[in-house]
């Protein structure tokens, strides 16, 4: 999971500390990814706040921030290390993220023998919400080193020819609004919209 600072200036540091229904935003992910893996690790700067979570917390290792591809490829050197094949990977601040999201992307790569499953929703592709396999690390490592300030995960992605998955839209229960599983926090709008809506009774119906 990525935790790094907003870069929205008007908002406090860490947005994944905004709350709903009295609940921290990380806390909400853990939750609904913890069933889904085996373990679970954080990719952000260490912080008082990510370690109270008890989670690893694996802090990029090149100079400056680079984006995602950068606790990406964190994240597949800690999966590494510890003999395992894939990782998947989120942000902190998508509070709807489908409880079958590693299921169905690993289903995909099953199935089409990819090494890498992405999100899709509304025609939109979600790469920051995909499956990596750790064969991947040295053409991360290659591409980082070589182009240091690489920010675009799906444009490093589609060197690998990835599946991409498509996840339906919830229902909410009581609103009777559709609401998209990737949608994330990125104002005070959105925390508004999604503290309206909460993170509970969806149905996951088209």
């Amino acid at each position: 999971m990525e935790a790094n600072p907003s870069t929205d200036h008007t908002w406090p540091a860490h947005k994944w500390q905004q709350r709903i229904e009295q609940q921290p935003l990380l806390d909400i992910i853990i939750e609904r990814l913890s069933p889904q893996v085996s373990q679970l690790a954080l990719s952000g700067p260490v912080s008082e706040a990510l370690a109270d979570t008890g989670l690893p917390i694996l802090s990029d290792q090149l100079p400056g921030f680079v984006g995602p591809l950068a606790g990406l490829l964190s994240a597949l050197e800690w999966a590494d290390q510890r003999g395992g094949q894939w990782v998947l990977s989120c942000p902190c601040d998508s509070p709807f993220l489908p409880l079958d999201l590693y299921s169905t992307l690993y289903e995909a790569v099953q199935k089409h023998h990819t090494p890498i499953a992405i999100a899709r929703s509304q025609e939109r592709n979600h790469p920051v919400f995909g499956l990596w396999s750790v064969t991947l690390l040295e053409s991360l490592r290659h591409t980082l080193a070589a182009i240091p300030q690489e920010r675009a995960i799906g444009r490093w992605a589609k060197q690998h020819k990835p599946t991409y998955c498509e996840f339906p839209r919830y229902r909410h229960a009581i609103s009777n609004q559709w609401v998209d599983p990737f949608f994330n926090i990125n104002t005070r709008e959105d925390l508004h919209t999604a503290q309206a809506l909460s993170c509970k009774g969806h149905v996951n119906v088209e």
